[in-house]
């Protein structure tokens, strides 16, 4: 990591987006989730329903 951006094989990147898209040759990706850096618990968390607080409380 450097003061303005990330470095990956001799080269600075601005961010963990431009990175990821170097490593990847994908055009568009966020960097956060491709170096799994944002909670994959956050991420696949799902809001509980009615049914499913129903069946919690029974």
């Amino acid at each position: 990591m450097l003061e303005d951006g990330f470095r990956w094989e001799g080269t600075a990147y601005r961010s963990l987006s431009a990175l990821a898209s170097a490593v990847t040759g994908s055009k568009s990706i966020n960097g956060f989730f491709w170096f799994r850096l944002t909670g994959m618990a956050d991420v696949t968390a799902k809001t509980p329903t009615k049914k499913d607080v129903a069946r919690a409380e029974a």
